[in-house]
């Protein structure tokens, strides 16, 4: 799962223009977020939502975070996400992490759950490259 940020021109009414105006990027955005299965399909999606809105917060309001917690709870599935999703908060979620270990030193998840993570993590990336060439 991995969000998406597609530029806009910038709206002219100045309440729009903030909802879809991100301070990080100093820019103009629709946020999506995209739920991608292992054989490339789309699973889940929330589209055309303020470019001001955080990854984690689409999939809460979406209510996906609510479909992959049931779907470990009933099935033991898992979905692989980046360090933008609360994985404290919901069952079902294994993040890639860039940084694996703590302040202390110790490691948040085995060496090898995260080289697994971050190469399962791909198929999403691959897919947003797919949906960006499609809006330049």
């Amino acid at each position: 799962m991995d969000g998406l940020k597609l530029r806009i021109q910038s709206p002219s009414d100045d309440a729009k223009q903030s909802l879809f105006y991100n301070g990080w990027t100093h820019d103009h955005y629709t946020s999506n977020l995209f739920l991608f299965s292992p054989d490339g399909k789309i699973r889940a999606m929330y589209i055309n939502a303020p470019g001001c809105l955080h990854d984690s917060t689409l999939a809460h309001w979406s209510g996906i975070y609510k479909k992959i917690e049931q779907l470990f709870n009933d099935k033991g599935f898992s979905v692989v996400v980046d360090s933008a999703f609360n994985k404290e908060k919901v069952g079902g979620l294994i993040k890639s992490l860039h940084d694996n270990v703590d302040r202390v030193g110790n490691k948040k998840q085995s060496f090898g759950l995260n080289a697994q993570a971050t190469s399962l993590r791909q198929l999403s990336e691959w897919g947003m490259r797919g949906l960006q060439a499609s809006f330049p």
